[in-house]
C-alpha cells in the first residue's frame, strides 16, 4: 500500500519561512520533529516525490540596479544619465512598459518626451532606436558604457542619431527574457531531475508562459516523480529550498513563491517474527 503525505512550502515569513535570502531566491523551513522516514519501517525504494503544483510571478527582473540600469544620452551641448529603476521590461504592443519609463525619465531630466524611442523588428527580435528630433542635432546614445541597458536591447557600442528623421537598428537580439524557466531546488534529495548530466536536487521545472509581472500558476498534468531515497534514516531539522533560472542560478524574485509537494512510501512487510510475544 502506497502511503502518502503533502506539504506546502512558501517563502513567506508570515507563513514560517526562515533565512529568507536576500534576492529572495531561497529560504529554510524547520521541522521541530524532522524531516525524514524511518529506515527500519519504510522501503527505501518506494520513496519518491513530487510537485504538483506552484505558483511564482515571472517578475525576476532584466533590469538589475548597478548591472544594465543607465543609458547615457550626449549631444553637443550636454549630456543625460537616465537610470531605470530595477524591473521586469518589455517592448510589447500590450506592455510597453520600456518606453513608458524612458518617457518619464526623459520628462524628469527636462528633456523631451518624444526625443527618442524604441521599437522591435518582431520577426529579427531587434530594437530600433528612433528620433525625429532637430533640436538637439547629432545625438549618441552610449550603449558602450558599464552597466549600460544596451545589452538587455541588443547593443553592445555607442550609436549616433543624426538630427532629423533616424533609425539605427542593433546589431544583435534582444534579451527581455533573461529566465527561460524556474527550477525548484532543495537539499532534501542529492540528485533529483537532471539538468543535461548535472543532478543537483531539482524537483521541478516551471515554465513561463504568463506575461511579465504576471503570476504563473503551474498545475502540470503529469508531474514527473524523483527519487527520494536519501530520506530513508534522515532526521533532517531545517530544510532549504530555492528557485533558479535556466541555468542553475539563483534568481531575483522579490514576491513571495509557494509550491505542493507530495511525498510517497510503502512501508516494509511485517515478517512474523515481529508478532510473536
Amino acid at each position: 500500500m502506497i502511503h502518502e503525505q503533502t506539504y506546502i512550502f512558501s517563502s513567506d515569513p508570515n507563513l514560517g519561512a526562515e533565512k529568507r535570502s536576500s534576492d529572495g531566491s531561497s529560504f529554510s523551513v524547520r521541522f521541530e520533529q524532522g524531516f525524514g522516514l524511518d529506515a527500519h519501517a519504510v522501503d527505501k525504494s518506494s520513496i519518491y516525490m513530487q510537485v504538483d503544483s506552484a505558483t511564482v510571478w515571472n517578475s525576476s527582473p532584466n533590469v538589475i540596479t548597478g548591472v544594465n540600469d543607465t543609458l547615457v544620452f550626449l549631444w553637443s551641448g550636454g549630456g543625460r544619465t537616465l537610470v531605470f529603476p530595477e524591473g521586469v521590461y518589455s517592448i510589447a504592443d500590450n506592455d510597453d512598459t520600456l518606453n513608458a519609463e524612458l518617457q518619464i525619465l526623459l520628462v524628469a531630466q527636462g528633456l523631451p518626451s518624444n526625443l527618442f524611442k524604441f521599437t522591435v523588428v518582431p520577426h529579427l527580435n531587434r530594437i530600433v532606436v528612433d528620433s525625429s528630433d532637430t533640436t538637439y542635432g547629432n545625438k549618441t546614445l552610449a550603449f558602450g558604457n558599464p552597466n549600460s541597458i544596451g545589452k538587455l536591447l541588443g547593443f553592445d557600442s555607442n550609436i549616433t542619431l543624426p538630427s532629423g528623421v533616424s533609425s539605427v537598428r542593433a546589431p544583435n537580439r534582444a534579451s527581455f527574457n533573461n529566465v527561460n524557466y524556474f527550477l525548484i531546488q532543495t537539499d532534501l534529495i542529492s540528485d533529483g531531475i537532471p539538468v543535461n548530466d548535472r543532478s543537483q536536487g531539482i524537483v521541478a521545472e516551471v515554465p513561463i508562459l504568463v506575461a511579465p509581472n504576471s503570476q504563473i500558476a503551474y498545475e502540470p498534468y503529469n508531474p514527473p516523480k524523483v527519487h527520494a531515497s536519501t530520506l530513508s534514516g534522515m532526521s533532517k531539522y531545517e530544510v532549504r529550498f530555492s528557485l533558479l533560472n535556466d541555468n542553475a542560478d539563483p534568481v531575483i524574485m522579490p514576491e513571495y513563491w509557494t509550491f505542493r509537494m507530495r511525498l510517497f512510501y510503502q512501508y516494509l512487510p511485517v515478517s512474523k517474527s515481529n508478532h510473536r510475544s
